[in-house]
């Protein structure tokens, strides 16, 4: 918590100094050069072509559940069926340990945390020296993004060890190739194989058409977008603050980046809150990020708001989720977080020269601002947004539609505003006109509502007991 909270203070710093943008400008031009990844938007993609994989079905170890309810030596836990036919393994994510407790928002931030694997025939003998690509072909309809691999090796036959991260797209009624690519992560003989196909385990249900271990170049090194050199670090000149303690702020930043990727659905570089977190995707962390990151790289932070966009448009309700673990992503749902989004977003549309990222960036907004005044989070009488958990910092966590908050509130307020202004700037007058108008009624009903007169202070506000 520590690094995640010292990190987001040094990016408020980046924020608060004026320097000409003309010298901005210049100082971005300078070599200030990301290679944004090319994306794969057809559902059916095959991986392995980009690898030169060797073709699958000629491997030793190919399993390709031809056989009615044949699950060729495999093992799969009784929760996930694992039946096989029509010449596929059928994975299905159970959910009939939720009938037996009251809903919970909490299951719509952590999910059940069940871990189901499949588990290969033993004794496999396995060459790492030879073999270094797991390939999967699977048709995904859940909104699972990411799975893994684990093994056990001849050496150390009863431990599993080593996790090995793979990706895939979600609800997608088309067959893909997914490459997991063991490369130099793995090493001696292999004694078996155990693959965790989903992670959240909330809906929906997975097929395996066949599974093969087989060779293929190794996945290179992804480039990593320039945060913290000198190249692109600007001079400044602030009292209090040295020249290089602000660079080492930007450094901290370039320690969160995640370059793996695709990573829980987001496709393009991201930066993580860092420390513990490990490497995944937050709404919040991500947009405190790009608030530092813009003044330095702004071809990676056009590429955040993509990255944004794509998880948000897998969404029905306009819901940006709280982190990129979310398992109720492809459903409407109650649980976000505080929307710094708007306010990065804004300033990133207002600096790139990009005229299709500022078209982006301003329907993520559109489309957020359509899930903070849905009915789910907008209290009908009082006309403020409720939240829930990280939604808010400054109140104890409570069910959805009970507290509005201040620091929500004022959240959303800003995002009209913004969202406004830039609605204006593009031509949309009459949209422009309505967000600039929900900024003034949120604005007044905050006043109404939260504002005490005798103590001369913002409070938080329980909608139910008025």
């Amino acid at each position: 918590m520590g690094v995640k909270i010292f990190h987001q203070a040094i990016i408020f710093l980046t924020m608060i100094f004026i320097i000409p943008r003309d010298d901005i400008a210049m100082l971005m031009k300078k070599d200030n050069v990301f290679t944004q990844l090319e994306k794969e938007n057809e559902c059916n993609s095959e991986e392995g072509g980009k690898y030169n994989i060797k073709d699958p079905d000629t491997s030793k170890w190919f399993w390709d559940f031809t056989n009615w309810n044949d699950l060729d030596g495999w093992t799969v836990s009784n929760t996930n069926k694992g039946v096989v036919t029509g010449g596929a393994l059928w994975l299905s994510i159970e959910t009939e340990q939720k009938n037996h407790r009251p809903i919970s928002w909490k299951d719509q931030v952590w999910g059940d945390k069940e871990k189901y694997d499949l588990e290969s025939p033993s004794n496999l003998r396995i060459s790492t020296e030879k073999y270094n690509k797991v390939v999967i072909r699977l048709r995904n309809l859940s909104p699972e993004t990411d799975g893994s691999i684990s093994w056990r090796t001849s050496e150390e036959s009863k431990v599993y060890t080593g996790n090995v991260r793979f990706t895939m797209k979600p609800d997608c009624n088309e067959w893909q190739e997914i490459v997991c690519h063991m490369d130099d992560v793995w090493s001696g003989t292999i004694y078996q194989i155990k693959i965790r196909p989903a992670q959240m385990w909330q809906r929906g249900d997975i097929w395996i058409d066949w599974i093969a271990v087989t060779s293929g170049i190794p996945k290179p090194i992804p480039p990593r977008p320039d945060v913290c050199s000198k190249r692109v670090v600007p001079l400044i000149e602030l009292p209090g603050i040295s020249q290089q303690d602000f660079s080492d702020a930007f450094k901290i930043l370039d320690e969160c980046i995640i370059t793996d990727v695709p990573i829980h659905g987001f496709n393009y570089p991201v930066m993580a809150p860092g420390g513990i977190y490990g490497e995944n995707w937050w709404q919040l962390d991500a947009s405190l990020n790009v608030a530092g990151a813009k003044w330095v790289n702004q071809k990676f932070v056009d590429s955040v708001m993509l990255g944004f966009s794509e998880v948000q448009a897998q969404n029905p309700d306009g819901r940006i989720d709280l982190w990129g673990g979310s398992p109720v992503r492809g459903q409407v749902a109650d649980v976000s977080s505080l929307p710094r989004y708007f306010e990065a977003a804004y300033d990133v549309a207002r600096r790139t020269g990009d005229s299709s990222i500022k078209e982006i960036i301003y329907e993520t907004m559109k489309k957020y601002l359509g899930y903070w005044f849905s009915s789910a989070k907008r209290d009908k009488h009082t006309g403020l947004i409720t939240a829930v958990f990280e939604e808010t910092f400054s109140n104890a966590h409570k069910d959805p539609g009970i507290i509005a908050p201040i620091d929500l509130n004022v959240a959303v307020a800003i995002g009209c505003n913004h969202t406004s202004k830039l609605a204006k700037y593009l031509g949309k007058v009459e949209e422009a006109d309505k967000f600039a108008n929900d900024f003034i009624q949120l604005a007044a009903k905050i006043n109404q509502y939260l504002w005490n007169d005798e103590n001369n202070i913002y409070y938080n506000y329980d909608v139910r007991k008025n």
